[in-house]
């Protein structure tokens, strides 16, 4: 069994998941702000704020070497990914890119956030110490 404070991740990919995880959070916000003002629902999206909340507690684990919030946030990603890429296909379908600017600007940070985590994934499992998840 490892010790509790093995983390997967060498401290330089630790800043960059760090990194990651903050633009992802900072997008979280935007993309809220601008579906409460493009869409002219004034309600705050439930969604977003829980994608903002599991963004917070993953980066915050994984600032403190938790080996569940690197666990989490690979988890994260993957739905994400499989979520945006889903959404994207569905906007593409619909014409999206012929439609109005509104609908422009909200695929686009759909586009974004699935890139951002696409990225996140891929330095979560392939740049990851494997003897220290595996051992």
């Amino acid at each position: 069994m490892l010790p509790p404070r093995a983390f997967p991740l060498s401290p330089v990919n630790r800043k960059r998941a760090l990194i990651l995880l903050a633009s992802f959070g900072i997008l979280v916000i935007t993309s809220a702000a601008a579906y409460i003002a493009l869409s002219g629902d004034r309600r705050i999206p439930v969604h977003f704020i829980l994608l903002f909340a599991i963004t917070g507690v993953s980066a915050w684990g994984i600032h403190g070497g938790y080996r569940w919030a690197w666990a989490m946030a690979a988890l994260f990603a993957a739905w994400q990914i499989y979520s945006g890429v889903s959404i994207i296909i569905v906007l593409l379908n619909a014409g999206v890119l012929h439609a109005p600017s509104p609908a422009k600007i909200i695929f686009g940070f759909v586009v974004l956030r699935t890139s951002i985590l696409l990225v996140l994934f891929v330095l979560l499992l392939f740049f990851s110490d494997r003897e220290k998840i595996y051992a």
